[in-house]
């Protein structure tokens, strides 16, 4: 790539062990030389980062939904507390 982009792929270079790459070309201040800086890592460890990530935002989540499912119950039942005494 002749641009000033980062770009992000994954490799299937060596068997058995996929990689995640990001790639980008820098020109330092002053120099006409182009410079790839090129830094790869497992993908298992970022896909289990990933896992981790997915299941603790999913508990959050829930857990939020139930707290507002509550919240929003006690609400409407102390709100119309009031209507209960004007009942026939």
């Amino acid at each position: 790539h002749h641009d000033r982009h980062l770009h992000v792929y994954d490799s299937k270079q060596f068997p058995g062990e996929d990689l995640r790459i990001m790639e980008r070309t820098v020109v330092l201040p002053g120099s006409n030389t182009r410079w790839m800086f090129i830094v790869g890592q497992a993908r298992e460890g970022l896909n289990a980062q990933i896992r981790t990530l997915r299941s603790t935002l999913f508990q959050s989540f829930a857990l939020l939904a139930l707290g507002l499912f509550v919240l929003a119950t006690l609400q409407t039942l102390y709100g119309l507390r009031p209507l209960r005494k004007v009942r026939l």
